[in-house]
C-alpha cells in the first residue's frame, strides 16, 4: 500500500459538531424539531443549492418561508444563526494537527454555504492549520458528485493512492473510493486514533 502523504477532512461531524436538532432546541427552546418544517429543509433541495452556491442566502430564505408558511421567522432565524452554534470536535482537530506535525499535508473538502463557511472560518483559528480547502459553494459542486473530488485532486496535485479522505457520510466515502482515494468512514463510535495508525502506519 502506498504511504499516506495527504489527509483530507470533511467539516460537519468530523471537525465540527453539526447537530441541527440541538441547535433548534437552543434557538427555540422546543423539542419538536421533527414536527417542524426545518427537519425537512435541512439537507433538502434548496439547502443543497445553498451548499452549491447556486442560490443567494436571502433568496433561499424567502423561497423556503413562502413554501412553509407560517414558519418564515423560524426558518430565517435558524438558517442565519445556525453556524454560530456549531462547536469544534477537539479530538479530530488534535489528530489533524498531530499528523500535520508528523509530515502529512492536511486539507478540507466540505459541503458548506458561503455565509456559513465564512462564519466558522473566522470563528475557529484551527482552520489556519490546513494546507488547502475545497468548499462546495466556492467551486459550485457538492459531494458526493465526482466533480468536487476531481477539483481537489487537480488543484493540489494530490495522488489518490497517497491520500486519505475522512467523512461521516457513507455516500461521500463511496464516491472517494471510486476514485481510488483511501477513505475512512468516521462514525460516532470510531476510534479515530486507532484507525489513523492502522491506515497510515504511525
Amino acid at each position: 500500500m502506498s504511504k499516506i502523504e495527504n489527509i483530507v477532512f470533511d467539516i460537519g461531524n468530523v471537525l465540527l459538531d453539526w447537530d441541527p436538532e440541538g441547535i433548534y432546541r437552543t434557538l427555540f427552546s422546543k423539542d419538536d424539531y421533527y414536527n417542524h418544517p426545518l427537519s425537512s429543509i435541512v439537507g433538502g433541495e434548496i439547502w443543497l443549492e445553498l451548499d452549491k452556491g447556486t442560490i443567494e442566502l436571502d433568496a433561499a430564505i424567502e423561497k423556503l418561508s413562502k413554501m412553509n408558511e407560517p414558519y418564515g421567522q423560524d426558518i430565517d432565524k435558524f438558517i442565519r444563526e445556525a453556524p454560530y452554534h456549531i462547536s469544534p470536535l477537539k479530538n479530530t482537530i488534535d489528530y489533524a494537527i498531530k499528523y500535520k506535525e508528523l509530515g502529512c499535508r492536511i486539507y478540507l473538502l466540505s459541503n458548506f454555504p458561503e455565509y456559513g463557511f465564512k462564519i466558522i472560518r473566522s470563528k475557529f483559528d484551527f482552520f489556519n492549520q490546513f494546507h488547502g480547502e475545497i468548499i462546495s459553494w466556492d467551486v459550485k459542486a457538492i459531494k458526493p458528485d465526482r466533480n468536487i473530488y476531481d477539483i481537489l485532486l487537480s488543484k493540489y496535485n494530490l495522488d489518490p493512492k497517497t491520500t486519505l479522505f475522512i467523512d461521516d457520510l457513507k455516500e461521500n466515502i463511496t464516491a472517494a473510493e471510486n476514485l481510488n482515494i483511501k477513505s475512512l468512514h468516521l462514525k460516532k463510535d470510531t476510534d479515530l486514533g486507532l484507525e489513523l495508525k492502522r491506515i497510515i502506519g504511525f
